[in-house]
C-alpha cells in the first residue's frame, strides 16, 4: 500500500496541473484551483480529499475514497481542461 501513496506523490510531483500545487509532505498536497482548494491527504489505505475556498478556512468539506486504486483518476479527470471542480452545500435536502 505504501508504493500507491509513493506513486501518487510521485504523478503530483512530475505532472503540468493546472492550477497551483503545493506539497505539504510525503503524503500530502494542497491544489489550488483558481480559489478552489483541494487538500489531498494520502493514506495506506484510504485517501481523504478536502475542500474549501480559502487555503485557511476553518470549515472544510471532504470525501474519503476507501482504496487509493481510484484516486489517479480523480487527479487526471480533475485536471481535464474540459472539467471543473465547485463546492456546493446543501442544507436540509
Amino acid at each position: 500500500m505504501l508504493n500507491k501513496v509513493l506513486d501518487i506523490m510521485e504523478y503530483i510531483k512530475s505532472t503540468n496541473l493546472k492550477g497551483n500545487v503545493e506539497i505539504k509532505g510525503e503524503d500530502n498536497f494542497l491544489w489550488d484551483l483558481d480559489g478552489v482548494i483541494l487538500n489531498f491527504l494520502i493514506g495506506n489505505r484510504e485517501t481523504t480529499v478536502l475542500y474549501a475556498n480559502r487555503k485557511s478556512i476553518l470549515f472544510k468539506i471532504g470525501h474519503f475514497h476507501e482504496d487509493n486504486c481510484d484516486v489517479l483518476n480523480l487527479i487526471q479527470d480533475i485536471n481535464s481542461e474540459n472539467n471543473r471542480v465547485h463546492i456546493t452545500v446543501l442544507f436540509l435536502w
